[in-house]
């Protein structure tokens, strides 16, 4: 991640720091504040890895839009996962119920 040794100027830079999160979603943990605060540059990140949510800026952690399209992002990402353990461990279902191992 570039963004990780860039000078705070760039850190600060939306346009520096929207080529860094099209590469590396994840790059908005290294934004500053005003950038990790910009909901077009957090949509970019939460679209491309849902879990650049936890690196958004305060103003928008609570923002449901945001948070849906993190969601969103992961969301296959966690059923190909339930699916691959369903299929090893098969016992983790009880009547078309996932149950706790």
């Amino acid at each position: 991640m570039a963004l990780e040794f860039a000078s705070e100027r760039f850190r600060d830079c939306p346009e520096v720091v929207r080529l860094a999160l099209q590469q590396n979603p994840l790059a908005l943990e290294f934004a500053g504040d005003t950038c990790r605060n910009d909901p077009e540059l957090v949509n970019i990140a939460v679209h491309g890895d849902g879990n650049a949510l936890r690196h958004v800026g305060r103003a928008l952690q609570n923002n449901p839009q945001i948070i849906a399209a993190a969601i969103n992002s992961v969301g296959a990402v966690a059923v190909r996962h339930i699916q691959r353990q369903v299929a090893r461990k098969p016992h983790l279902i009880s009547n078309n119920r996932l149950v706790r191992a």
